[in-house]
């Protein structure tokens, strides 16, 4: 078929294609081999809008039924269009690309053998110029081929190698990759880090590779599994994570900054192993311990909020030879907080160090081996500047707080008011002690319970906290009588 002849059947499967007939579909497909397609594409002097036609025509022929039997036989095209000038045409390859690769028909050694030709575009150092390095990435970032990438070893070692190439760009789509990836499932994608370490390690100096970065840590550090394997890459990360955190760039100190908080504040089921993982983790607690003392909110809050979500993380903080415990209680109380969201984290931490739910539920986070006497410093602190400040507004009677904030100062309150100590110092507060009254809930509750296991001497306290609790006890009984309301029922206690 003359290319005149080829140019006009293309056409007109452009304008009829969803009507396309298998015959007409096999007819177009067997009008010019696959090497002549290539051959006379690269032609500069056919007409873009010609391209386009022949290209979309192509990926119309390869969609019917009969033509889905023979995208094998048509993969080299594919590729040769990802690399097209024109964006239409990589789109259209993509979209075949992408059609495939997801098709649960195709044999899965085509898929691999797609991908690790992908693998080799994203690799191209020119590749990016005419978009086909991106939209290779993309392509390998889907569902089904990222599957096949942290399956396949074959694969991993091909994206590592693209990982460690000496050019910028192919690290970048490297980490792209990863990153996307890592977005549908970061525990996943843990086979992937080694190549990760790889483009990160070569990505100094690179602002665009270091916020892709420090964005794909964060994500890692949503996964269980990966948030492990991204630690244990910690050793051979430490320089590139100095960098990131002395950078010029503020995007890149953010991010690098939420990174080291999600990794760090990682709960959960993760609480022993950050525990045991405390000296590989320096480099990240020492940057969000940092952050406390910091003056941007934005990186306040991720370094409160990292603490607020772990236990284990809070414990992690004290460690820290510039012991950030004070600037913690400081932010708790409302000090040094730039907003109710960080006040409010730095209580949930606390609330952490205190005991709180996770304790009352039988959790075992390996915290006492973490220096509990420097959290429970912390929390002595927390009280006696309290007495200092003023402690309505600590209690919530004065200051209403948002909803997050109120649930902090409540969980960390309950867990103060079950022990003796703390307890006692807030009944020698008038203020205080009318706050808690009025405030109610829980951390009444926990205050009568402990009035209550004291004074029957089921709960050890000096002579000094038992009298008190004692000169308090009528009180608090004569004040919640008198507030009788819907509030949550308080039982009171009998002396």
């Amino acid at each position: 078929m003359t290319r005149e002849a080829y140019i006009s059947a293309a056409a007109h499967i452009a304008k009829f294609g969803p009507e396309l007939s298998e015959e007409a579909a096999n007819a177009f497909l067997d009008a010019w081999p696959l090497e002549k397609a290539i051959s006379e594409l690269r032609d500069t002097h056919l007409e873009p809008e010609h391209v386009r036609e022949i290209c979309g025509s192509i990926g119309a022929a390869l969609n019917t039924e009969a033509g889905v039997t023979r995208r094998e036989e048509w993969l080299p095209f594919a590729l040769f269009a990802l690399h097209s000038p024109l964006a239409a045409v990589r789109t259209t390859a993509s979209d075949q690309l992408h059609r495939a690769l997801a098709d649960v028909h195709y044999p899965e050694a085509w898929k691999v053998d797609a991908c690790g030709r992908l693998i080799g575009i994203v690799g191209e150092e020119d590749a990016g110029e005419a978009g086909a390095g991106i939209a290779a990435g993309r392509l390998l970032g889907a569902a089904t081929p990222g599957a096949l990438l942290c399956r396949a070893a074959g694969l991993r070692e091909e994206l590592h190698r693209v990982a460690l190439l000496p050019t910028a760009a192919p690290r970048l789509r490297t980490l792209a990759v990863a990153l996307e990836v890592v977005y549908r499932d970061a525990d996943l994608a843990a086979p992937l880090l080694p190549a990760v370490r790889g483009a990160l390690e070569g990505s100094r100096g690179d602002v665009l590779a270091s916020v892709t970065s420090m964005e794909l840590l964060q994500q890692i550090g949503k996964g269980r599994r990966a948030c492990r394997a991204a630690i244990a890459l910690l050793d051979s990360l430490q320089g590139v994570l100095q960098e990131f955190l002395g950078s010029e760039e503020e995007l890149v100190r953010d991010a690098t900054l939420v990174a080291a908080a999600k990794l760090v504040g990682r709960g959960g089921d993760s609480e022993v192993f950050l525990a045991s993982q405390q000296d590989r983790l320096g480099p990240f607690i020492a940057a969000v311990a940092a952050a406390l003392l910091q003056p941007e909110p934005y990186a306040a809050l991720h370094a409160v909020t990292a603490m607020s979500r772990s236990r284990t993380a809070a414990a992690l903080f004290l460690l820290d030879p510039a012991r950030p415990g004070a600037v913690l209680v400081s932010l708790a109380l409302g000090e040094e907080a730039h907003n109710a969201s960080v006040r409010g984290a730095a209580q949930a931490a606390l609330a952490g160090l205190a005991g709180g739910e996770g304790e009352e539920k039988g959790q075992q986070t390996g915290l006492d081996s973490l220096l509990p006497t420097d959290a429970e410093a912390a929390l002595h602190a927390f009280v006696e500047e309290g007495q200092a400040s003023e402690w309505p507004a600590v209690l919530g009677a004065v200051r209403p707080g948002n909803v997050d904030e109120m649930r902090a100062r409540h969980a960390l309150l309950s867990s103060l008011m079950h022990r003796p100590w703390a307890a006692a110092r807030v009944c020698r507060v008038p203020e205080a002690m009318h706050g808690l009254v009025s405030g109610g809930g829980a951390p009444l509750l926990a205050l009568q319970a402990t009035m209550w296991h004291v004074l029957r001497g089921e709960q050890p306290a000096s002579q000094e906290e038992r009298t008190a609790l004692e000169a308090a006890a009528t009180h608090v009984n004569s004040a919640v009588a008198e507030k009788r309301s819907p509030a949550p029922q308080v039982a009171t206690v009998q002396l």
